[in-house]
């Protein structure tokens, strides 16, 4: 196809609009985009001629028209609508007009043509609310595309001015504040022909996280974060060439890469969310996009092109969905006249090379992508509106500057995102009140099983944490170790237990709000915790300790052997068994020993297996330490076990009754084959139900969402059975409110004080060991 015939001018052009992004380097709305008239900027510019004045008009805050009639200025026919509330106080407008040349440039004299006078627009340097609309009086050739923009004399820049109407003499624009501005043309045949890239390139600048937005910006941020990613692009990198790339900025808060996670981008996504609030795209969105889209497709595309050959610059494109009204923006940062391409970066979409195609029969086709990452498949939801809008003439650049100069401080947004969570661990138990003293988590904290063992004996190993709730009723924490959950509490929750491994915790806390049963972002914060084997800070300064996770200790029905399940093989499935030792520590029960074992276990990829001869007794609630068998060699990992173990066990020993799981059901690793709306729970003694919950976790996006929580005590949704066989089993039954969907990843944990025998309770799962319903079970390596 011949590149220069792909795109064909309209034979009318009556009632069309454009819209024409802003390009020039960020300056305050307030002063630097308010020129002098027509004054000559000391030499810098061409001498002008003197300005001739318009005229000076008040207009109230109900609104009104202004309109030039006077002919020696050269602005007669000039209207300017001002909508009511646009200001809260009487202004005052000054405009004037003079004739102007533009400094030397290395675009030909044909291709940027002034058509108009200089027009200046002085109120003071006052935005509006809302955008107004100036109809500028202006002659076109029919062969030529015409543009207003706004002229900056002192730095020879030009920004365009989304153009919502052509007449037959004038030109029709709409701006929330006043520069100097001047109608220029081209040629269609410089517009419609060859390739212009201005260097963005998505996967290196722009933003690595989806468009899921926030709290303060539902459902998305896209508009926020295209804004951003462009202002960082035109006022950092194209002014550095040793500016780094936005793309992986701000990942994890610029702590160590968590690419799989966006929660804890946190700095970007507040940045992202300020910016969409400032320029409140959701409500102006239906409000600008039935002007903007009136234009032909043709003078759309011809925008595009004529503001990225002026200005080298990426330009801010919309779309539009009217049948949903839903609206979307992107980056155009590449034009290919002959394949009738531009080429935008989705915030839906981060790090790939997206396409809107124009042909000559149909305009613009549909852009399919969606209103946030959720919905954006192709062909969910379909585009059919697409506008050019502007960067400053409808952008607040000089906030979106302000905001970017907070995110490199730590805090773009103070002011929206308020609240803050106040995260405590308890240190140590109060007798007299039966509860706990805390004290405030913090960053590079040092801990060891003593420590951890000071609020009760129960808790050794784990991090006992209260969360000072801003909002009770929607508020949500989830806990990460890195990028895996831990934990998860909600309102009303009083404490949130975590286990620790040996080594490094890098604990994040995802802070977010439940509106209409959906988790918006608020706030995520990062806490690195050191468990080691004791508190010497000479021990902490080597590094933390290599670790592998526990998954699961679990006897088996026969009591013949302990089997414990890790999360990695790495380690355990290469090496011999001679390699490591494995140790018992009681945490209750009868033991004047911590027994080591250096033999008779089995290693296998995935578990480590224990037969009971090779144990001495032991009974109780234990913690089970597996070490390299080197002298004073590394722990690898730690795993709670609980039950009667061995052949020394006193018969006063085996009278005291431990709870202990069984099984569940739908059995781990197991794929369900239809839908289930319960699940069993089987111990091996009589249990009642306690204080705590059993937690159904469902795989939802990029973690595990909380899919319903059962209260032990519920006595609607939770049944005990105390006859489930012969051998004295008990059965648990929880009812849930939804069915679980085959096809879907689910795991179960329990409080450990949900259900106990006589005084003790069940010491709770606290993992992913209980998994079931993946299309493909995973291996148990996270």
């Amino acid at each position: 196809m011949d590149k220069n015939t792909v795109l064909q001018k309209p034979k009318f052009r009556k009632t069309i609009a454009a819209i024409v992004i802003a390009v020039f380097a960020a300056l305050p709305v307030s002063s630097a985009l308010i020129l002098s008239g027509c004054t000559s900027p000391g030499g810098k510019t061409p001498p002008a001629a003197s300005p001739l004045s318009a005229g000076t008009y008040r207009i109230s805050p109900s609104g009104g028209i202004i309109h030039v009639a006077n002919e020696k200025t050269g602005l007669k026919g000039l209207t300017i609508k001002i909508p009511a509330d646009a200001y809260e106080k009487e202004m005052v407008f000054a405009i004037s007009s003079c004739d102007f040349t533009l400094p030397s440039s290395e675009k030909s004299a044909d291709f940027l043509k002034p058509r108009s006078r200089l027009i200046s627009i002085d109120n003071g340097g006052a935005a509006f609310n809302d955008p107004v609309e100036i109809k500028i009086p202006v002659s076109i050739p029919e062969d030529e595309f015409a543009m207003a923009f706004y002229y900056q004399k002192e730095a020879g820049y030009l920004e365009g001015l989304p153009v919502i109407a052509y007449g037959e003499s004038d030109i029709t624009v709409m701006t929330t504040h006043f520069s100097d501005i001047a109608v220029f043309s081209a040629p269609y045949s410089s517009l419609t022909a060859g390739s212009y890239d201005t260097g963005f390139l998505p996967g290196v600048d722009d933003f690595h996280f989806p468009n899921y937005g926030s709290f303060i910006s539902q459902p998305g941020h896209c508009a926020g974060q295209s804004v951003a990613a462009m202002y960082y692009y035109i006022e950092t990198r194209m002014n550095s060439k040793n500016a780094k790339p936005l793309f992986g900025t701000y990942d994890n808060n610029n702590r160590n890469k968590t690419p799989s996670l966006w929660y804890d981008d946190a700095i970007a996504v507040k940045l992202c969310s300020a910016i969409q609030k400032d320029m409140d795209f959701e409500a102006r969105i239906a409000l600008y996009q039935w002007k903007l889209s009136q234009i032909s497709d043709y003078l759309t595309y011809c925008a595009f092109s004529y503001s990225m050959q002026v200005t080298g610059e990426p330009q801010l494109l919309c779309v539009y969905d009217p049948e949903h009204n839903l609206g979307h923006a992107l980056i155009a940062y590449k034009i290919d006249c002959s394949s009738g391409s531009i080429y935008v970066a989705d915030p839906n979409h981060p790090g790939q090379e997206r396409r809107i195609r124009y042909t000559s029969d149909s305009g613009f086709l549909p852009y399919c992508s969606g209103d946030d990452p959720e919905n954006a498949a192709p062909g969910d939801i379909c585009f059919s509106n697409i506008v050019y809008y502007s960067k400053t003439s409808l952008v607040d650049w000089h906030l979106t500057g302000n905001r970017w100069a907070g995110a490199a401080a730590g805090d773009p947004a103070p002011d929206l995102f308020t609240d803050r969570l106040d995260i405590r661990y308890a240190s140590s138990a109060d007798p007299l009140e039966y509860g706990f003293f805390y004290s405030k988590l913090t960053d590079g904290m040092v801990t060891d099983p003593e420590k951890t063992a000071k609020p009760g004996e129960h808790y050794r190993g784990r991090l006992i944490i209260d969360i000072g709730w801003a909002d009770t009723e929607t508020d949500h924490i989830v806990v990460f170790r890195g990028t895996d959950i831990i934990g998860e509490t909600g309102p009303g929750d009083e404490k949130l237990i975590l286990p620790l491994i040996m080594g490094e915790n890098d604990l994040g806390f995802y802070y977010c709000r439940d509106i209409m049963g959906k988790l918006y972002f608020y706030d995520f914060y990062r806490y690195r915790v050191y468990y080691s084997r004791n508190d010497s800070e000479s021990d902490h300064e080597t590094g933390p300790v290599g670790t592998l996770e526990l998954i699961e200790a679990t006897m088996n029905d026969d009591f013949s052997a302990l089997t414990i399940y890790f999360d990695e093989n790495r380690i355990f499935g290469s090496r011999p068994a001679s390699d490591f030792t494995i140790t018992f520590n009681a945490r209750s029960g009868l033991s004047p020993e911590n027994p080591v074992i250096n033999d008779g276990f089995e290693i296998s990829s995935g578990f480590v297996k224990i037969p009971v001869s090779s144990m001495p007794g032991l009974w109780g609630i234990y913690t089970v330490s597996i070490h390299e068998a080197s002298e004073n060699g590394r722990l690898l990992l730690q795993a709670t076990g609980v039950g009667i173990v061995g052949t020394k066990v006193p018969e006063s020993a085996k009278k005291i009754i431990i709870p202990r799981l069984i099984s569940i059901s739908p059995e781990r690793n197991s794929t369900l084959d239809e839908e289930h709306n319960e699940i069993r729970l089987v111990f091996d003694s009589l249990v009642s139900p306690g204080s705590g919950s059993v937690y159904i976790y469902e795989h939802s996006g990029d973690y595990y969402r909380l899919f319903e929580r059962i209260k032990a005590s519920d006595a609607v949704k939770v049944s005990i059975s105390d006859s489930e066989d012969p051998y004295g089993h008990c059965g648990v039954t929880l009812n849930l409110s939804e069915k679980l969907v085959p096809g879907r990843e689910y795991y179960i944990n329990i409080d450990e004080n949900a259900f106990f025998s006589g005084q003790n309770y069940f010491p709770g799962i606290y993992s992913k060991a209980w998994r079931f319903g993946s299309i493909a079970p995973p291996a148990l390596e996270e």
